[in-house]
């Protein structure tokens, strides 16, 4: 029994190991066989520029590449959700079998298949594709975000209504231009599928935002400037008011771009918003007579002149101060009333062709004299046509010399308004006044006046009184109307006092 037993064990080893071997052989053939066939082949799981090459031959594989060079395109990402696109036909673009795909191939043991198709592999080919440099360029350079774009701004300071405000910054869609147009080419040249122009930092950036301190601080500061209310009150509604809205149009940018109270400005105001329409010096003065007759006489010197410099100087330092009030502007020369009416209600008037003086004092007459005015023959008139001021009061003066004009007059009362021409009395040489005297035996230019009335003028006048000197009977005096007669008021745009 044992004997038989024995033989029936090694035929099952035989046969088991027939087996062990068979299955070997048949694995080693399967081995050969997917060894053979992964020859010539890319593994499972192989990309080559995002493009599935797994199991393809070298040659496919290329045919592979070469047909999505054709169909290749680029989208540019850019601001606010705007996509543009390069295709591979507008730059040139074709396959270009170098052997990098070869070269890529090389790398795999098609031995260990088995291995490598246990994961996955990206390969870059970027050098198997070529493109004409110009015509990319040209593609990049057409591109509508390089020329529709809106600027990038910086925060700045603009004019509200009730002051200054900051104006915030525009981001914009402005690019870089050469970054941006190199930054495409490099995604071309890398056969890249896209590019975000915003997460690559090509945008133009401001570089002042709203929230910037230091121009905040000046947007405080211009406000602060605005704080100012000034009046000034030239009479008779005449009234100039410096405000924010007046000191905004004071405003300027100076070279440095920064926005400061301009004194030139600050001049310019006080020239044509006071000046202009106050001074009255030397200029014209509309007059009505004793009579009744309307006359404009002109140069002279009686009258207003602001002092624009220094008025200036000083409304732009009150502005800078804050100042909220009345103020007083500066004067070269002042006149007696502070009015459409400068002269005012207390004055003297003198008419050449009657011969006669009048004193006003606050409107009312108070004296009515004969006078003897400059000697016609001798050429010796005394000037008229004109305003002028009392130049001063003396009391117990000597008139002339006899070193310079050959004579002296001693005279109690003095008051000059014209240089050497003044108001006198002269019952020391004169017993007559009024009448023809003046044509032929008048004074050397002055106005001769009884004692008695020169005594009044001059107790009553003071430096700066105006004196009034006309002749009517000069065909050139200008008559604006005769007594009686409706005189036009003044031209309305005079009185625009706020425009």
């Amino acid at each position: 029994m044992e004997e038989n037993i024995r033989p029936r064990k090694r035929t099952y080893v035989i046969v088991i190991s027939a087996v062990v071997v068979v299955l070997l052989a048949l694995l080693a053939f399967l081995y050969c066989v997917m060894s053979w066939r992964q020859a010539d082949r890319f593994p499972e799981q192989t990309y080559i520029n995002s493009i599935d090459v797994s199991g393809m031959t070298v040659g496919r594989a290329k045919r592979e590449l070469a047909r999505s060079v054709e169909q290749y395109e680029l989208t540019i990402r850019e601001r606010d959700g705007k996509t543009e696109t390069i295709t591979g036909e507008e730059i040139g673009l074709a396959y270009v079998d170098n052997g990098d795909v070869d070269d890529l191939f090389a790398q795999y043991n098609p031995y260990r298949w088995f291995l490598d198709n246990r994961h996955t592999d990206e390969l870059v080919a970027a050098a198997d594709t070529g493109f004409d440099q110009e015509m990319a360029r040209a593609a990049v350079e057409g591109l509508t975000c390089f020329t529709n774009y809106v600027p990038a701004q910086d925060a700045f300071i603009s004019e509200v209504d009730d002051g200054y405000a900051v104006t915030p910054e525009v981001q914009g869609t402005e690019l870089q231009p050469e970054r941006a147009q190199s930054a495409i080419l490099d995604a071309i040249r890398a056969g890249a599928a896209e590019v975000d122009l915003e997460a690559e930092g090509l945008y133009v950036v401001p570089e002042i935002r709203a929230d910037d301190p230091a121009l905040n601080a000046k947007v405080d500061a211009l406000n602060d400037l605005l704080r100012a209310d000034i009046t000034f009150d030239f009479g008779d509604d005449r009234v100039v008011r410096v405000n924010a809205r007046a000191i905004k149009g004071l405003i300027v940018e100076n070279e440095a771009g920064e926005m400061e109270l301009s004194l030139e400005k600050v001049t310019d105001l006080v020239r044509t918003k006071m000046a202009y329409r106050i001074d009255t010096f030397g200029l014209t003065h509309t007059v009505t007579t004793h009579n009744g007759t309307t006359i404009n006489l002109k140069g002279g010197d009686y009258g207003w002149c602001i002092a624009r410099n220094s008025t200036a100087q000083k409304l732009y330092d009150a502005i800078l101060e804050g100042y909220q009030g009345e103020m007083e502007a500066e004067y070269q020369y002042k006149g007696k009333h502070m009015g459409v009416d400068d002269i005012g209600g207390t004055y003297v008037e003198v008419s050449i062709d009657q011969q006669m003086m009048w004193l006003y004092k606050d409107y009312q007459e108070v004296l009515a004299t004969p006078v003897v005015t400059g000697n016609i023959s001798l050429d010796r008139a005394t000037p008229y046509g004109s305003v002028w001021a009392i130049d001063g009061k003396q009391k117990d003066a000597v008139l002339g010399s006899l070193d310079t004009v050959g004579y002296e007059a001693p005279v109690n009362y003095w008051m000059p308004f014209n240089g050497n021409v003044g108001i006198h009395d002269a019952d020391k040489w004169r017993s007559a006044y009024g009448g023809d005297i003046y044509l032929t035996n008048g004074s050397r230019g002055c106005v001769n006046t009884p004692l008695a009335a020169c005594e009044v003028v001059f107790n009553t006048v003071e430096r700066g009184t105006a004196v009034v000197v006309y002749n009517l009977s000069d065909p050139e005096t200008d008559v604006v109307s005769l007594p009686g007669e409706f005189a036009p008021p003044p031209d309305p745009d005079d009185w625009d006092w706020d425009d």
